[in-house]
C-alpha cells in the first residue's frame, strides 16, 4: 500500500463532469481518499498506484521517523494541516492518522458549513479568510459554533478554548489524541 498527502482536484471522471479527485490518480486506480473538508487536500491510500510531484507528501514508509522535522512540518502547514505537533520522534504513521483525524474534523465542519454557506463550493478552508494562525476570539459567534460543533462530534472536548487559542492549536490538540490511534482509511487502517 501507498499513503500520501496530495491535491485535489476537479476532473472528469466516467458520468462525471467535474468531481473531487486526487490529483495522479486515474478512474482505473484502486485507492480511496479521505478529504480534508473543502480544503484541496486528502489522504489518499493506494493498493499499485503512485504519486509524485512537489506537491505530494509522501507517507508510504508509515514506520519510518519523517526525518526533516522542520521540511514536514512546513510541507503540513502548506495545506493547512498542523505542524507544531512535530518532533524528532515523529513517523509517518502519526502523520497519516493525524490527517484523517483533522480530515474527520474537516468533514463534519463541512457539513455544517452548508447550512451558512450558499454557495459551498466556493467555500474553501477551515472558514472562508481564516489560518491557521487565526484565533478564536476573532472568530464570529457562528464561525465558533460550527466549529465547535464538528470537534465535538468528532468526540473533541473544547472546554479549553480560550480567545487567543489558534486554529493550530485546537488541531495540535487534535494530533495529541490522534497520532497513537489507529484509523481506518478505506483500504487499510494506518
Amino acid at each position: 500500500m501507498n499513503v500520501y498527502i496530495v491535491p485535489i482536484i476537479y476532473s472528469a471522471w466516467g458520468p462525471f463532469t467535474s468531481i473531487r479527485v486526487p490529483k495522479y490518480m486515474t478512474p482505473a486506480d484502486k485507492f480511496s481518499m479521505l478529504d480534508y473538508g473543502w480544503e484541496p487536500t486528502c489522504l489518499l491510500v493506494t493498493e499499485t498506484a503512485t504519486a509524485s510531484g512537489n506537491d505530494v507528501i509522501d507517507l508510504s514508509l508509515l514506520d519510518a521517523n519523517v526525518g526533516n522535522t522542520n521540511k514536514m512540518r512546513n510541507d503540513l502547514r502548506a495545506v493547512n494541516l498542523p505542524g507544531t505537533w512535530l518532533d524528532n520522534t515523529t513517523t509517518n504513521r502519526h502523520v497519516a492518522r493525524v490527517t484523517a483525524a483533522v480530515s474527520q474534523v474537516m468533514q463534519h465542519l463541512k457539513k455544517y458549513l452548508t447550512t451558512y454557506i450558499d454557495n459551498v463550493r466556493s467555500a474553501h478552508g477551515i472558514f472562508t479568510n481564516q489560518t491557521l494562525g487565526t484565533q478564536w476570539g476573532s472568530l464570529t459567534a457562528d464561525q465558533q459554533k460550527i466549529y465547535g460543533d464538528a470537534m465535538v462530534a468528532c468526540g473533541y472536548d473544547i472546554s479549553w478554548f480560550v480567545p487567543t487559542t489558534t486554529i493550530e492549536e485546537t488541531l495540535d490538540y487534535i494530533a495529541s489524541i490522534a497520532k497513537d490511534q489507529p484509523i481506518a482509511v478505506g483500504l487499510m487502517t494506518v
